[in-house]
């Protein structure tokens, strides 16, 4: 009977399973060290377009392992990969053979990287130790130890001066000197641990992929230049790479994302250029030539065209493919997983094509720009605005690091009103809208309304060009004239706004021919005559901002209706201004059924 009990007690346990630990919160995961994060579904289109660009290759070569290799490496002559059992085997291109198949720790070897002149070779172990390594003599140069930092990454610069080290437990980088290993300086650009790090092909910038779910992006030659942290992934980003042209930057995450982003000199978009959700962790991403490829948790291999955002092709690799990279001389494409392929690049780059070249594409992602102007401040309710008013006739609402804002702030109040300040920023074309109204009497009591609005571009600022005490004249940011229409039309009566509006573009006599108001984007198709008694038909859009009213008594003002009011058939006056928006109704009287 016992055991029947302990029986029933089991089943219980493994059928109620799911509810039980579905009462575990994130935070007691984190804290017992298990990472929470969101992946994004794979839409339908996306699923289609995987499906239509899937093509087979086999490798040329397979090398089995006993365990899994972390990252993979490339220079000239040889290919370096880091194992789970402290294991680095290092791969000779021209003899086509293993020539190190060697123990370095006890523990997982996260990460392997070139010198980017030298058959150098640096290792990054769990320990906490850097490992650097002369290929061509077989033999240790030196080892940095980090005790109790786990090392997560460890790459040189493309200018061969300078080592960069990343840890797991930390959101810390140590830079050290290529010639003689000594600590140059360390940086924290990051709350939690990093996964990757990249150098830009200049040497200028370092990049750093973190548990965090950001990815930073900081100064090595600018000192003073505020680290710029981008927030698009929604789980771990682990992997990092600038393209070779110097122009993007590309980020993958455990939220199945590759997040393509400009580059224009010290500064990255802060708005995507281009995005990819993969059927699971993009865990490598590697720019090659004019292709960007991925490796993912789903063992797939995809190939872009970044430049043109599209996908030329994709092929099943294996299991889970954790790194890639691809020879210099683009024979090879090497992957990291549960074993080592090799594949021919070459082959791979016949089968999906030509990629866009940078001549030849027309990059349309979010501006770089530099403007100048005068700073203030803009009382708000919520709280004040920090603004630039442009030489360009212009006002920007200026938004960026906490840090940066406060040193405009601290600049605005040291400087004064007669500012003259110069700033880099993203501008990709968004906006917030400052309307005020201003009441006024007439000496027989009658009031008018003057209202006064400003379009203000979003500057997402990062650096500081120039400021300096200057008492140019800067001109008055140009009024958003439609905005002030409805901000005015908002304020009066029925009848004030019907005489108003007599000033916008009017259609008498009209005719509702069709009408889409189930959609987001409402629209009705209105049919008159102008005066030369010539058909027209007038597509107008239906929102927020349209007052729709049926005629009545004269002298009465009329009833207000939803847009539920209006029907095909009804005959109407329109009045509709026409600006950046197409051709908004604001005002639509039903006259008859």
């Amino acid at each position: 009977m016992r055991r029947f009990i302990y029986v029933g007690m089991f089943l219980l346990l493994f059928l109620f399973q799911n509810q039980l630990f579905s009462q575990v919160t994130p935070e007691k995961l984190k804290r017992e060290g298990l990472e929470i994060g969101f992946k994004f579904p794979q839409s339908f289109n996306v699923l289609k377009e995987e499906r239509e660009r899937l093509f087979e290759i086999n490798p040329l070569k397979t090398i089995p392992l006993t365990t899994t290799s972390y990252r993979v490496a490339c220079n000239s002559n040889y290919c370096a990969f880091s194992l789970r059992d402290g294991k680095v085997i290092i791969y000779d291109l021209k003899r086509e053979s293993i020539v190190v198949n060697k123990k370095f720790s006890g523990g997982p070897i996260y990460s392997v990287g070139f010198h980017p002149s030298k058959n150098i070779a640096c290792f990054g172990e769990r320990d906490g130790r850097v490992t650097i390594f002369d290929i061509d003599n077989k033999a240790v140069i030196h080892a940095i130890y980090e005790l109790g930092k786990p090392v997560s990454d460890a790459e040189f610069s493309p200018d061969g001066t300078t080592l960069a080290v990343a840890y797991l437990g930390k959101g810390e980088i140590s830079l050290y000197s290529a010639e003689n290993y000594e600590i140059l300086r360390s940086i924290t650009p990051h709350e939690a641990g990093i996964y990757s790090i990249n150098f830009s092909p200049d040497a200028s910038l370092i990049a750093a992929g973190s548990r965090d779910k950001n990815v930073s992006v900081t100064s090595l030659k600018e000192e003073g230049l505020p680290t710029q942290l981008l927030r698009e992934h929604r789980f771990l980003v682990l992997s990092l790479d600038f393209s070779e042209n110097n122009d993007f930057l590309a980020s993958g995450a455990g939220d199945c994302q590759l997040v393509v982003r400009q580059k224009r000199e010290n500064l990255i978009a802060t708005k995507p250029y281009f995005k990819w959700v993969h059927g699971d962790w993009v865990t490598a991403v590697k720019f090659f030539k004019d292709y960007l490829l991925t490796g993912s948790k789903d063992g797939r291999i995809r190939i872009f065209d970044f430049r043109s955002r599209q996908l030329l092709g994709d092929f099943k690799a294996g299991e889970h493919i954790l790194s890639l990279d691809v020879t210099p001389d683009g024979k090879y494409l090497f992957a990291a997983s549960e074993q080592i392929l090799i594949y021919d690049f070459r082959k791979i780059a016949e089968i999906v094509g030509p990629a866009t070249k940078a001549s030849e594409s027309e990059l349309k992602g979010p501006g770089i720009i530099t403007v100048s102007g005068r700073l203030k401040l803009i009382p708000k309710k919520e709280e004040d605005w920090l603004t630039l008013y442009g030489q360009d006739a212009k006002a920007y609402y200026i938004k960026g690091e906490p840090e940066f804002i406060e040193r405009l702030t601290n600049l605005l109040a040291e400087l004064g009103e007669n500012n003259l300040v110069t700033l880099t920023g993203t501008q990709d074309g968004t906006y917030n809208i400052s309307c005020h109204n201003v009441y006024k009497f007439d000496p027989d009591g009658n009031k008018t309304t003057e209202s006064k609005c400003i379009r203000y571009y979003i500057l997402d600022a990062a650096k500081i060009e120039e400021a300096i005490e200057s008492d140019e004249e800067i001109p008055p940011p140009q009024r958003d004239q439609a905005e002030e229409l409805k901000a005015k039309q908002a304020a009066l009566s029925y009848t004030q706004q019907q005489a108003m509006m007599r000033q916008i573009i009017p259609i008498r006599g009209g005719k509702i021919e069709s009408l889409n108001i189930r959609s987001p984007i409402k629209t009705m198709r209105v049919s008159f005559r102008d005066k030369d008694n010539k058909l027209i038909n007038k597509t107008l859009l239906l929102t927020s901002n349209t007052v729709i009213a049926k005629k009545s008594l004269e002298g009465e003002e009329p009833m207000h209706l939803s847009v539920n009011s209006l029907q095909i058939g009804q005959k109407v006056s329109v009045e509709y201004v026409q600006d950046e928006r197409k051709n908004e109704a604001l005002f639509v009287t039903i006259i008859k059924e």
